[in-house]
């Protein structure tokens, strides 16, 4: 569709059943990637942290964009609760 790139890293953490964490890296950013999978009962509780660092001009346009972003990470946070959720 135009709107993504494409990253390619490593598995810089994982816990089976706890943890996992990447580090990527693109034409146009840096990205580690922290998630955190914890029981809560009756439901899954997934918590993410992540850091990225815009590249060259595309500085500026990650300021621009930082809402978008941060939405576009939340919705994927629910696809992967939810991915979680089924085992």
């Amino acid at each position: 569709n135009g709107q993504g790139t494409w990253m390619a890293g490593e598995i810089t953490d994982y816990i089976l059943d706890q943890q996992m964490g990447f580090a990527l890296d693109g034409d146009f950013n840096s990205v580690e990637v922290d998630f955190a999978i914890e029981a809560g009962g009756a439901r899954c509780v997934v918590r993410q942290r992540a850091n990225i660092r815009f590249k060259g001009v595309a500085k500026i346009a990650g300021l621009l964009a930082k809402g978008r972003i941060r939405a576009q990470m939340l919705a994927d946070l629910k696809k992967l609760k939810a991915l979680c959720e089924l085992g």
